[in-house]
């Protein structure tokens, strides 16, 4: 699946409600302002701001979360390989403290600042092992020591069959897997990206959401924290 040829040429980027735009829905409907509270206040939880830190919203889309964090950080930095959606994100959420960008989320070129914060909200999904790796690689040059990274409702490969119920789910699955086409792309287990924090050094917790989540019985977040700064010396 050509993942950003869809998120620059599907229909559903032109949705007129914002919500479906980026895929915040359940059962095809958008979140209600209630739901979407519950998300915001979900990740900043994991995110742990305050007025001086700044944060990298990676795979923004519209702005729509993007601008809701935004009060709570010094500065953010939305990054999004769709142009629609960032046009639309410059249009309708653009607090003073947020710039937006056009950019590939595994080469993040272009950036100015460091970062205390990193989200990934919603897309993790959307990258497959190596892809992810090199975003990881290069947040590692762009992160401050003891940085957070939030993966955000992370498609857990756990419980793919949560999502694909019953029989009539698993010929969905094998059908989008056959067309090439699925509605979710890929599904990480928690060992994967325990792996891969591993591999980085960082520290890794498992955050399963709570039924106030639409989309709970499929989803989690995890959260990277990378090595705290060391002590000074008396």
């Amino acid at each position: 699946m050509d993942w950003k040829a869809f998120w620059n040429n599907s229909a559903q980027v032109r949705d007129p409600d914002f919500r479906k735009q980026i895929g915040r829905t359940f059962r095809q409907v958008g979140y209600s302002e209630r739901e979407m509270e519950v998300t915001i206040d979900r990740l900043l939880t994991h995110l742990q701001p305050s007025p001086d830190k700044t944060l990298l919203d990676i795979a923004c889309g519209n702005g729509l979360i993007t601008s809701r964090l935004a009060p709570r950080f010094q500065h953010v930095t939305g990054v999004d390989f769709s142009a629609p959606l960032i046009d639309v994100a410059r249009v309708h959420f653009q607090p003073q403290n947020v710039e937006y960008l056009v950019g590939d989320a595994t080469e993040l070129s272009g950036l100015r600042r460091q970062y205390d914060c990193v989200l990934v909200s919603a897309a993790l999904q959307h990258f497959d092992h190596d892809q992810a790796r090199k975003m990881l690689r290069r947040l590692t040059t762009i992160i401050k020591p003891g940085a957070r990274i939030v993966l955000g409702d992370v498609a857990d490969g756990d419980r793919i069959w949560n999502f694909y119920r019953g029989m009539s789910g698993r010929l969905r699955y094998a059908s989008h897997v056959l067309r090439q086409r699925p509605v979710i792309g890929h599904w990480w287990k928690p060992g994967m990206l325990l792996e891969l924090a591993e591999e980085f050094g960082w520290t890794l917790s498992i955050h399963y959401q709570t039924h106030a989540n639409p989309n709970y019985y499929f989803r989690y977040d995890a959260v990277l924290a990378t090595a705290a700064p060391a002590a000074r010396s008396q």
